[in-house]
């Protein structure tokens, strides 16, 4: 009888509990921090990431000349501007001011100090590009001709990622109504330059055939000795096979594209246990959670004061990483809509789930 009550014990010690919370969390965590810089970022591409601070690239579209400029945050200074939201008593004003925070981006910064390379898109097609290496022109009609851009389509760029010996650029076609984008891969000292259609198919010929194996700091990202992340969401190249493997329809990758959520793709999520897995496990087949959580969808109804037995009728994720996730929840009654909120859970606690139910206009 002792040995019996001894293992229930241990079984029930490894269960995390789970603390649902009306409101914002008290305080920013590392989670939370990467969920509201994630949500940031609609204005502004994140190119790169410094010890002390976070660089984005912009393109002034109102100019007849549409050039690429640069803003930093410094870390300290992001965490004091989320102060607010700690704060306040109407948190989804708060985070809407967020997104809008466009002070944070006056904060110019000299792009050769930092690698990134200087760029003009003029209305003739054609593109100059200086780096702290040289300085180069290019006719992207000319130049992109077999990727469909014909002259007098209208363009765009994007700086996507830069290190110190190269970078990558972005480059849509508005007028297209398919695949409108091509990846161009650039040395800093233009030695090399390439153009890649982003189509998926086209894209994933070009890493099997080795042909951006000069630029492979800008195409992986290693997870173990087998698997290598495809940047860009193109999936996890399998080294041993020469494969290169992707998820489940039904299942959901994170920003970083380092972890899976089993089943996140579907439009209502089950109360049954959540799973989040490593890439690399989750592509060798392992069957090893990272994180896992359950959530009981009629004791947050209650918590909120919804209407006397609603049903849940959407649940989606809005956000997650390996140690934070997001999702919008809506409730019906048999005759009408019983109210909604978004989740935030916080896993970084081993031992217990934090779960919030606040807001934010994440529907």
């Amino acid at each position: 009888m002792l040995i019996l009550f001894f293992v229930s014990a241990c079984q029930q010690s490894d269960e995390k509990d789970v603390e649902y919370k009306i409101g914002f969390p008290e305080r920013l965590s590392s989670g939370l921090r990467g969920f509201l810089l994630a949500s940031f970022e609609a204005s502004g591409e994140l190119v790169k990431e410094t010890e002390d601070s976070y660089i984005y690239s912009h393109i002034d579209i109102r100019e007849e000349q549409r050039k690429v400029w640069y803003s930093q945050i410094k870390k300290r200074e992001f965490d004091q501007y989320v102060v607010p939201l700690f704060q306040t008593n109407q948190p989804k004003n708060e985070f809407n001011n967020l997104l809008t925070a466009e002070k944070l981006l006056t904060d110019k910064i000299n792009t050769l100090d930092y690698d990134l390379p200087e760029i003009t898109l003029n209305r003739d097609q054609s593109m100059d590009v200086r780096t702290s290496k040289g300085s180069r022109s290019f006719h992207l009609a000319e130049m992109l001709k077999e990727d469909g851009i014909k002259s007098g389509d209208e363009l765009s760029v994007k700086v996507i990622l830069v290190n110190k010996q190269e970078f990558l650029l972005c480059i849509k076609n508005m007028a297209a109504e398919k695949e409108p984008y091509t990846w161009l891969f650039m040395k800093q000292d233009f030695s090399k330059v390439l153009a890649v259609d982003a189509s998926n198919s086209k894209y994933e010929a070009a890493v099997l055939s080795g042909e951006l194996d000069a630029f492979k700091d800008l195409v992986y990202e290693p997870l173990n000795k087998q698997f290598s992340l495809l940047k860009n969401s193109y999936g996890v190249m399998n080294r041993d096979s020469g494969q290169i493997q992707h998820v489940k329809s039904t299942d959901l990758v994170s920003r970083d594209g380092k972890y899976v959520y089993l089943k996140g793709k579907q439009p209502l999520l089950t109360e049954d246990t959540h799973h989040i897995q490593k890439r690399a496990d989750y592509v060798a087949g392992n069957r090893k959670d990272a994180k896992t959580f359950t959530l009981d969808y009629k004791k947050i109804a209650s918590k909120l004061g919804f209407s006397k037995s609603p049903n849940i009728h959407r649940a989606e994720i809005k956000y997650f990483s390996d140690d934070f996730v997001v999702l919008s929840l809506s409730y019906k009654s048999y005759i009408a809509d019983a109210g909604r909120t978004n989740v935030l859970i916080d896993l970084h606690n081993l031992r217990k789930t934090e779960v919030y139910l606040v807001d934010l206009g994440l529907n």
